[in-house]
């Protein structure tokens, strides 16, 4: 869940760099794609998710995968090449703009995947991802798990929100996202994959007084060892979808060969993330969260899912349906009439919006039970399909360590409602 923050500080080191560049050589500066990384959960998402997932407190890290064989490219520089790249996807693109390209593999920091790039690009390095750049482009590689401040579990998950108004924004980090065509499905080297068609795409820098529009286009992939996104994506600077060349066309070919060429070899996270699938009354809801962080689940005399949060005491996380009455129609009103029923017996704080992408409203309820001060809190969203209320409440001695946030917070950024 913080990934893609390191990538918005790796485009502007270039953006910097390209500025500089092109001002000697052309008297005006480019602006290279900022890349943005604040995933739902990070420190097991919080409230405002941040763009890995990267789940709060420390969880025990599980052993990595260790790749059992691990492809060794081989670069294949040729003074005249004459063949074209394929339309199928090959781990050596060799395709170039102009004359011979040697080609490399890049693996990100932990070498959880690579792509082939250019061996002359210029390449920035994370744990989760690279940037490659020349004067002529910028190509990058991550993992990535948040989308619009939730999780995204996968290329089926994000299908189901991609031409929504906001989704390739956030997914790019841009300012807008114009494309020129529909998006294609397809299998590349054996893993479910998204292509997305030519496209503008505009970045401005933090200052905001760099702004630049470039053709884009990107490939997500599954990740194939634990959930969430592989995405690659690459930008030609001063060239849009009208104005493209010839030698253009080429190097956007180059590219895309790189962009298919990706290998997994293990997890490119630490820990394992486990999947619930329940129904909650007549809803059916799904959520993640850090393997070993759920002790037990057990079903309450309204049917709702009770969840017991490993390492705990007197801690309980409730999902429960709630009816549509001619009194509680939504989270407004079930706050007003919980407060009117336990106000005498109980604090309240004040109505809140979370910005989950679910929509929850939240409150907190303080009270004394058995000697201790207590604190339920709540967090309410609408089910539109069935026309009702889901409300998720987490119980835990107030003075106690909140020791059941980091899966609470897990909970909410990956919690889907279908």
């Amino acid at each position: 869940m913080k990934g893609q923050k390191l990538r918005s500080i790796a485009v502007l080191c270039v953006l910097a760099m390209m500025m500089s560049l092109l001002a000697a050589c052309e008297g005006s500066g480019t602006k290279e794609r900022e890349k943005k990384s604040e995933s739902q959960v990070t420190d097991k998402p919080e409230t405002t998710p941040t763009g890995e997932v990267t789940p709060s407190g420390d969880p025990t890290p599980t052993s990595e995968v260790t790749p059992t064989a691990e492809a060794t490219p081989t670069a294949e520089p040729t003074a005249e090449p004459t063949a074209t790249p394929t339309a199928e996807p090959t781990a050596e693109p060799t395709a170039a703009p102009t004359g011979a390209v040697t080609m490399k593999e890049q693996k990100c920091g932990n070498g959880s995947f690579s792509a082939m790039i250019p061996a002359d690009a210029t390449v920035d390095i994370e744990a989760r991802g690279f940037w490659a750049k020349t004067d002529e482009y910028y190509f990058d590689a991550w993992y990535i798990d948040t989308v619009l401040d939730g999780a995204v579990y996968n290329v089926a998950d994000l299908m189901t929100m991609i031409n929504g108004e906001n989704t390739m924004i956030d997914l790019l980090a841009a300012g807008y996202y114009d494309k020129r065509g529909e998006y294609t499905r397809k299998t590349i080297n054996g893993v479910d994959a998204v292509v997305g068609p030519d496209a503008d795409i505009m970045v401005t820098d933090d200052a905001g007084t760099n702004t630049q529009t470039m053709y884009t286009r990107f490939i997500a992939y599954d990740s194939t060892y634990e959930y969430g996104l592989i995405v690659v994506s690459y930008s030609l600077f001063n060239v849009t979808c009208d104005t493209m060349t010839d030698e253009a066309r080429e190097l956007d070919k180059m590219l895309m060969a790189c962009a298919e060429s990706v290998q997994q070899y293990f997890s490119p996270v630490n820990y394992t993330l486990d999947h619930y699938a329940e129904k909650i009354g007549s809803i059916p809801v799904e959520f993640l969260c850090v393997s070993g962080d759920i002790k037990e689940t057990e079903r309450g005399d309204k049917n709702e899912l009770v969840i017991k949060p490993y390492g705990t005491q007197n801690v309980l996380i409730t999902l429960e349906e709630v009816p549509i009455t001619a009194t509680v129609t939504d989270s407004w009103s079930l706050y007003d009439v919980m407060k009117a029923t336990y106000g005498d017996q109980a604090e309240f704080s004040e109505l809140g919006d979370a910005i989950e992408r679910e929509g929850y409203h939240w409150w907190d309820m303080r009270y004394d039970k058995d000697g201790e001060r207590y604190t339920d809190r709540f967090y309410c969203t609408e089910a539109f399909e069935q026309n009702t209320l889901l409300l998720i409440r987490w119980t835990f001695p107030t003075n106690a360590d909140e020791v059941a946030e980091a899966l609470f917070n897990d909970m909410l950024w990956s919690l889907k409602l279908n």
